[in-house]
């Protein structure tokens, strides 16, 4: 990257350690020899403390040179996919967690979390190289851990996390489909939106616009009409470029961070893995 790149980089970063306090602790069971997720905030029945069976916590060292924190949610025994779950950059694995539990069973899927470099339990700092990097371990540990094959995956981009999703998907084609949710066109152009030109400036990092022309998957887009953090425009532009986009799901009235509350959110998905991906 060049110098006024890594700047631009560095600066991004951060912003983005302004995250939320780690949400969570993972505590190594001798007996068990295995991680169990505890939760900071509210009682610790939660899914991944009932169903610890279904939960596959660890620590891993990524190709960045840090430690991430990673979590397999299995709850589905003969699952259609494994969904690796790109986050957003306001939350660790610690909120969203139980939710990703409940999903993962409503659609018949596996979920595989984790946070990049600085969020949760993991440690460094999260710039756009260090961000693909660990994205790139949790692929491979999907590959080589897991024993599963590019077609059982399905890469879900929230928000920040849709950057890792499009560096993932271009990178790794014969992935079976696409998910993205409040895409963003790229950083430059989220932050700086007076640009009139259409291409990202030589220091822009997170470039899904660049990205998106080299997914062969099928990609669904979902965005709410009243996203005020990403505008719906940076989704509509993206759908523009994308090669094989599925119908999308743009929420009326939808904002940032609740998607899921809508029931059209749920609906969307299940169609999306039963038959969009069914089909192609």
């Amino acid at each position: 990257m060049s110098i006024f790149r890594n700047l631009f980089d560095t600066c991004m970063s951060i912003f983005l350690k302004t995250i939320p306090e780690q949400s969570y602790t993972l505590e190594f069971d001798p007996v068990s020899s295995r991680y169990d997720i505890r939760l900071k905030y509210g009682n610790d029945y939660s899914n991944c403390h009932r169903y610890r069976q279904h939960c596959d916590a660890f620590i891993q060292k990524s190709d960045s040179g840090n430690d991430i924190a990673c979590l397999m949610l299995r709850p589905i025994q003969q699952p259609k996919y494994t969904i690796l779950f790109n986050h957003g950059g306001t939350v660790d694995l610690g909120k969203i967690c139980n939710f990703l539990y409940t999903l993962a069973k409503r659609l018949d899927c596996n979920i595989f979390v984790y946070d990049y470099s600085g969020y949760g339990q993991s440690n460094g700092r999260p710039t756009e190289k260090i961000v693909y990097s660990d994205a790139e371990t949790v692929w491979k540990l999907l590959i080589n851990k897991y024993r599963l094959q590019p077609q059982q995956i399905i890469i879900y981009g929230q928000s920040l996390g849709t950057g890792p999703t499009l560096y993932l998907a271009s990178t790794h084609r014969q992935v079976k489909g696409i998910i993205l949710h409040s895409p963003f066109i790229s950083m430059a152009k989220l932050y700086m939106p007076g640009q009139s030109s259409n291409k990202c400036p030589d220091y822009d990092v997170f470039r899904n616009i660049e990205m998106i022309v080299q997914v062969e998957a099928p990609v669904l887009f979902m965005h709410g009409t009243r996203d005020r953090v990403v505008p719906i425009s940076h989704a509509r532009k993206l759908f523009e470029k994308c090669p094989n986009p599925v119908n999308p799901l743009w929420i009326d009235g939808g904002g940032h961070d609740d998607l899921y509350t809508f029931e059209s959110y749920v609906t969307r998905l299940k169609r999306f893995v039963n038959h969009d991906l069914q089909s192609s």
